[in-house]
């Protein structure tokens, strides 16, 4: 059902900032933190913890931002000769020391 102009049940202010989901990561995180230890070391001994530990790693999932793999490109033409040259020599240095 569509919104009618001037309907008075409309949220004009939208939702608000922050709210419930971030108290709720912000715990989860504090938690995480906590037990750190204690769910490092049941990773080690996996036998009895294992369960524990799926539970610590499932949690880090909503704690901790996914990583992604970054396809970014670069424009060239927007740097300058200085910045260019220190990207190649990084990149061969970099590259120099894995062969």
């Amino acid at each position: 059902m569509p919104f009618s102009k001037g309907d008075k049940n409309i949220n004009r202010t939208g939702r608000p900032k922050g709210g419930y989901s971030m108290k709720l990561r912000e715990s989860i995180t504090n938690f995480c933190e906590e037990n750190i230890v204690y769910f490092l070391d049941e990773i080690k001994r996996m036998k009895t913890g294992h369960a524990k530990s799926q539970a610590f790693l499932t949690l880090l999932n909503y704690a901790l931002p996914k990583l992604t793999e970054n396809n970014s490109t670069i424009d060239f033409s927007n740097l300058s000769e200085s910045d260019i040259d220190n990207l190649l020599n990084r990149y061969i240095h970099e590259h120099s020391e894995t062969e």
